[in-house]
């Protein structure tokens, strides 16, 4: 729901943080990768290793296309691997996975550097470390849901930050354990319990990092009959079409009066594609129960908001109050946040969707 930008600070310092000073350190991941390379005897196995330490500057700092088209030749190896070799049943990630004797060596080498050391590493590294990465992002709002705070506090009274979710799953592709773009900071509820270790991908989901996507999201008004049945898309005080099919009592609604109504999340026009990935992340995030369960109320009390500062009431505001507002407009973003303000206000878009749009605020 909330579009990241990774800036070109948060990209040098990432770089640096391992092709700086730990790139001559015998412990940190550049050294150990490049010391599997040239001492795996298996073939096969060092092939793929050498593939994945000639590209490990784009697998650390490179965007999520670049990622995407990296763990796609990575799984054509793979496949190529297991074809070499009878398979046999091993623990893998604490799961039952039919895997050989080749690939088992070579995802217990990249678990060890890339997830089982560099990453848990950068939890507290000294200059660099997923504490500094969530300040740098300056964001305090889960950018998969929208609806959780995600609280950064790192010193004597206490460390939380938020969770990093790996896009692409470490299970499936550890050597992205510690890819910058492949690092998400999210809520525990849409990190651990939603997704898990669901596998997501760039043909069938969204990462935040991808521009322009969020703006095809739009929070409605679905208007309920008296059986809660559903009608229509609520009609807004300058439309002059409603339904005659049903029995709806508007004005409750409109006023905040009456819960007759459920939040819909729609997709706006834009390609298969881009509608392909939105509806993916809105099932895996369970994000239409999410905001239909806990958050009507509150869409409920910005109807009232909106019937009480009607537009004569707004307008009486602006001329009583130029010292605060030079117009309505200025009224508007005293009262509603703008979408630059979403990495830190909770239910940003919903309630600028609703009240702006929904109901012509």
């Amino acid at each position: 729901m909330i579009e990241l930008n990774l800036n070109s600070s948060i990209i040098e310092k990432h770089e640096n943080w391992i092709f700086g000073d730990n790139k001559n350190k015998s412990n940190r991941l550049y050294q150990k990768l490049k010391n599997h390379v040239e001492t795996v005897k298996d073939e096969d196995v060092k092939k793929i290793l050498k593939s994945i330490f000639g590209n490990l500057k784009k697998i650390i700092i490179g965007n999520h296309y670049t990622l995407d088209k990296i763990r796609k030749d990575f799984d054509i190896s793979i496949n190529l691997l297991r074809n070499k070799e009878s398979e046999r049943k091993h623990k893998v990630y604490g799961k039952d996975l039919y895997i050989g004797d080749k690939e088992l060596q070579l995802y217990k080498i990249l678990k060890e550097i890339f997830v089982e050391d560099e990453y848990k590493y950068f939890y507290s590294s000294p200059n660099w470390n997923a504490y500094l990465f969530h300040e740098e992002l300056n964001l305090s709002i889960c950018p998969y849901c929208g609806t959780q705070f995600i609280f950064l506090s790192s010193g004597n009274e206490g460390n939380t930050r938020a969770t990093l979710d790996h896009f692409f799953d470490k299970a499936t592709y550890p050597f992205l354990g510690v890819s910058i773009y492949n690092l998400v900071p999210s809520c525990k509820v849409c990190n651990y319990d939603f997704k898990g270790s669901t596998t997501m991908d760039l043909d069938n989901n969204y990462i935040p990092y991808e521009k322009d996507i969020t703006k095809h999201i739009n929070f409605k008004i679905e208007m309920l009959n008296k059986i809660n049945e559903k009608v229509t898309p609520i009609k807004t005080e300058n439309s002059d079409t409603q339904s005659d099919e049903c029995e709806i009592d508007y004005y409750s609604v409109l006023t905040g009066a009456s819960n007759d109504f459920n939040i819909l999340i729609e997709i706006g026009e834009c390609s298969d594609n881009v509608k392909n990935k939105i509806e993916g992340n809105l099932k895996i995030f369970n994000l239409d129960k999410i905001y239909n369960t806990y958050h009507r109320d509150y869409v409920r009390s910005l109807m009232k908001k909106a019937y009480i500062y009607n537009r004569v009431y707004r307008e009486g505001l602006v001329d009583n109050f130029r010292v605060f507002f030079e117009n309505e407009t200025d009224l508007k973003n005293s009262l509603f946040s703008k979408i630059e303000d979403d990495h830190n206000i909770i239910l940003g878009k919903l309630t600028r969707d609703i009240v702006l749009g929904e109901l012509n605020f």
